[in-house]
């Protein structure tokens, strides 16, 4: 009897870590079922459960008041970790990151879009409140842990921490010997990495790496390393096409970039009404790339932007906008500065945010026109932001003066969650998706093509048209999941290679005045590519600007990264894994759709790799600036 109860008293006095391991495991298995990824498997289970014993390991050192106090402190921390990354990943199809936390004020200011990714079966990542909060109080009056022994307390916490090391060393060890460490090195998806270490072991790699490599030991780069990336230059046999340089040089630069614009709307109707008849129509007179896809990171319209105006990629986490906005660059406002152009930066949203203000002056932008700089009119989106037409209509009026100028316009009004329209913009009959979120898209990106319509027709009024080289593209894809059924509706295929490339795909226009090369253009391009091909128009000289893509005018075969490891070229399309094996991933034909042996895709998916590490080292070490100074 005196053991039963000795029994029963020693497992009330650990009723507290009994309650936090149950509720985060739970959490943790809710997040990876709302999400769609992996928990029910031995490997997860095992890293959870002993990312949560370590989680556990310093309070139970503890007796008493303290020890309720840290337990609760370590499961609420974790509980915040779990759902912020639920809320993250439904947008932006991640994991969050130390930098992304960094630069928390830029989620904290999506505000209304944020609110649209909760809902209310979010709820149950809070029960533990409910339930757990008020047992632990009532513990914490009670002297229930006041008479736990420093052996007792010190024989749980080794407990707790060997086996929690076992629980997650394990299964790490057995990825590592079956497939390398490279995955942990390089680490070209957060979501591989999860499926190794589980959720909270993912941010405790991520978190140490980050300090490692920015902190303790900052980037490097050898003399081998940048005579490599030389060497690597010079390989590329940098091309151009000929007989369109110069064909602009002295126009003016228009760029537009429009916000979460996929590629599927162009040409497509719905009940009988187009939802970009400008667009429509701008093929006839521009070359149209329908095969272009934006390579976008977590710094998303940012990283566009970057990978636009530098042609280098975006970083593999946070936004090279936060990390290395002082970092000098090949920037396409540079070069035309010194041609003699006014270049100009127009956002309709608050200068600071992704740390615009400071980034467009490095790049050597004359003006930034953003929150405050506009006259009042329409708001159109989230953000009580000026609307698109807006904002294209007080561009001209800002710089029809200064010919020749490069403006840049950082659309917003089809920004997620595309709730923001108002009624008299929502001309679509959008059927069975009235109200609904890809609804809402549909209405969005119609009433942008509108505002895109009168800014044709103001730069042709203005007399401005025949000499101005027109650019639009979308900048990274809608957050809106495009199964068989929406796919369906929109008149795409539903076949797996377009259900996987969809996501990818955005639209490029390029105008140039006089140009009778128009049309529809089938080859693959990318983000990288728009710096070289508008420069070699304008007749600017690109040779050691260390541009990472090529002029997309003069290859059909552009290799097109994507920041996690997928590829496109003309011949494959590589869909990587989310758990980083390559094998796991899946290889498709470009031109015939259909799933092919993944050994065809093995040498395009080593090539994505090594440019990704290129492009990464240039960042990290401000490599730029040494070589400019070589020149």
């Amino acid at each position: 009897m005196k053991f039963l109860r000795s029994t029963a008293a020693f497992i009330t006095r650990q009723i507290d870590v009994v309650m936090v391991i149950g509720f985060l495991m739970f959490k943790m298995y809710l997040f990876a079922k709302f999400l769609d990824l992996v928990f029910v498997k031995k490997n997860m289970i095992m890293v959870s459960l002993g990312s949560v014993l370590l989680l556990c390991l310093i309070p139970l050192l503890f007796r008493g008041r303290i020890r309720i106090m840290m337990m609760w402190i370590a499961a609420a921390w974790a509980t915040f970790v779990i759902y912020a990354d639920l809320v993250y990943f439904r947008y932006f199809g991640d994991l969050i990151t130390t930098p992304v936390l960094i630069q928390f004020k830029q989620a904290s200011a999506l505000g209304g879009s944020i609110g649209e990714l909760m809902a209310w079966k979010d709820i149950i990542f809070f029960i533990d409140i409910i339930v757990l909060f008020p047992l632990l109080l009532i513990l914490y009056k009670k002297p229930v842990f006041n008479n736990v022994h420093w052996i007792e307390r010190i024989s749980l916490a080794g407990i707790s921490c060997i086996v929690g090391l076992y629980l997650v060393t394990t299964p790490i060890q057995d990825y590592t010997d079956k497939y390398g460490k490279n995955l942990f090195i390089n680490t070209w998806s957060n979501v591989s990495v999860y499926n190794i270490t589980g959720q909270l072991g993912f941010h405790a790699f991520e978190t140490n790496k980050y300090i490692k490599e920015n902190v303790l030991n900052k980037p490097t780069i050898t003399a081998e390393q940048k005579e490599e990336i030389k060497q690597w230059y010079a390989a590329q046999q940098f091309q151009v096409n000929e007989e369109l340089h110069g064909v602009s040089k002295g126009h003016n630069l228009i760029i537009l970039q429009l916000e979460s614009f996929q590629n599927f709307v162009i040409g497509k109707e719905v009940n009988g009404k187009a939802i970009t008849p400008n667009l429509n129509a701008l093929i006839e007179d521009s070359m149209y790339f329908n095969n272009f896809y934006h390579q976008v990171g977590q710094g998303r319209t940012a990283d566009a932007e970057f990978l636009t105006n530098n042609s280098l990629y975006p970083l593999p986490t946070g936004s090279v906008y936060i990390r290395y906005a002082n970092n000098e660059y090949n920037s396409l406002p540079k070069l035309l500065k010194q041609e003699g152009y006014h270049t100009n930066a127009f956002h309709s949203y608050a200068k600071n945010f992704w740390n615009r203000s400071m980034m467009y002056a490095n790049l050597q932008f004359d003006q930034f026109y953003g929150q405050g700089d506009f006259e009042e009119g329409q708001l159109v989106g989230p953000f009580s932001s000026l609307g698109d037409d807006g904002i294209f209509q007080q561009m001209i009026d800002k710089t029809k003066d200064q010919q020749p100028f490069y403006n840049f316009v950082v659309a917003l009004s089809s920004h997620h969650p595309y709730s923001h329209l108002p009624q008299e913009h929502r001309e679509l009959n959008v059927g069975k998706f009235e109200g609904d979120i890809f609804g809402n898209y549909l209405q969005a990106t119609h009433y942008v093509d509108k505002a895109v319509g009168n800014l044709i027709q103001r730069l042709k009024d203005e007399g401005i048209w025949d000499n101005t080289l027109l650019v639009i593209y979308g900048d990274h894809d809608s957050g809106v999941d495009i199964d068989e059924e929406k796919a369906a509706f929109i008149g795409l295929e539903t076949d797996a290679f377009t259900l996987a490339e969809v996501k990818h795909n955005v639209p490029l226009f390029i105008r140039i005045p006089g140009n009778t090369n128009t049309g529809q253009l089938e080859h693959t391009a990318g983000m990288i590519n728009v710096a070289p091909t508008l420069l070699n128009l304008l007749g600017i000289d690109v040779a050691n600007k260390y541009y990472m893509g090529q002029d997309l005018l003069t290859l059909e075969d552009n290799h097109i990264n994507f920041r996690y490891g997928s590829f496109i070229n003309s011949d494959y399309f590589y869909h990587a894994s989310n758990d980083g094996i390559y094998a796991n991933g899946t290889c498709f034909n470009y031109q015939t759709h259909d799933k092919v042996d993944n050994n065809q895709c093995k040498p395009g998916f080593d090539k994505t790799l090594k440019e990704l590490q290129i492009s990464d080292r240039i960042i990290y070490n401000n490599v730029l600036k040494e070589f400019n100074a070589d020149e």
